[in-house]
């Protein structure tokens, strides 16, 4: 991790945009004057956005950073250039980013509530509801303005390990067909398997299905078989490993991770 220390720039106010769910679930409510710590990430700016990025920074395409005096952003780079559009940046507490998002730290000195209203409306506060949802659906969320004093970002291997997840991720797809589709036999996790794309019986979803044809093969990473109640629920059930799949009477749902060398 690559550490950046504050400097006491007076320019260096982060206004962060934060769900509503995020502080209604747990943490510390983010009201002025508290210390606070937590993720930062950068996105195109909508045209309701008030609080878009002033500051300079430095665009650091190859970590997906942009880069300020005092603290740092994630920057996914399917957002296209961020030098030549307005950005505005998302603080979390709740972070799955894999590690890839720079954690900063520092004091609230603002709040402000974004209302659903027209347009959309920003009010100062300086006291917050822990779970203003159930009670006020007009409340968009917050907008915070935090005086970071330091900046942890991710290590370039963070950040290739982080894309390497997610190239995977990209090449699952899920098949759901007649058990007798997939062979004599249940397929179990890990098993190497065959799914023709042209079968008419399966059903095939995934991120890139449309980069694929013919028969493709993967290894699977779920098999369960669905199973209707009277409610008409269906819930989805583990199907022990080489079940034949003749004594199954319900469609297979399995998840398969499609081997790389079909992708091109």
């Amino acid at each position: 991790m690559v550490d950046l220390e504050g400097t006491g720039d007076t320019q260096g106010l982060v206004y962060a945009a934060v769900a509503w769910w995020e502080y209604g679930c747990c943490g510390e409510l983010p009201v002025p004057g508290v210390r606070f710590s937590g993720t930062l990430c950068a996105a195109p700016a909508s045209p309701a956005d008030r609080f878009v990025v002033t500051q300079p920074f430095t665009w650091i395409a190859d970590l997906e950073l942009i880069r300020f005096n005092t603290w740092s952003a994630h920057w996914d780079h399917t957002h296209g250039d961020p030098m030549t559009q307005q950005i505005t940046v998302r603080l979390s507490w709740h972070d799955d980013s894999g590690g890839v998002h720079p954690t900063a730290t520092g004091t609230v000195l603002e709040t402000y509530e974004v209302r659903d209203e027209t347009p959309i409306a920003y009010r100062s506060v300086e006291i917050l509801e822990r779970h203003p949802y159930d009670v006020d659906p007009g409340l968009l969320g917050l907008v915070v303005g935090l005086r970071p004093d330091s900046c942890t970002e991710p290590t370039a291997a963070a950040i290739a390990d982080r894309a390497a997840q997610i190239e995977r991720w990209s090449r699952g797809i899920g098949v759901t067909g007649p058990a007798d589709a997939f062979g004599d036999t249940a397929p179990a996790r890990d098993d190497q398997v065959w799914i023709d794309l042209d079968d008419p019986r399966l059903r095939i979803n995934g991120s890139r299905v449309a980069d694929l044809a013919g028969v493709v093969s993967g290894v699977v990473t779920q098999m369960k078989r669905g199973v209707p109640d009277p409610s008409g629920f269906v819930a989805m059930v583990s199907v022990p490993a080489g079940t034949a799949t003749s004594s199954i009477d319900a469609d297979l749902h399995v998840s398969v991770l499609v081997d790389q060398r079909h992708f091109s």
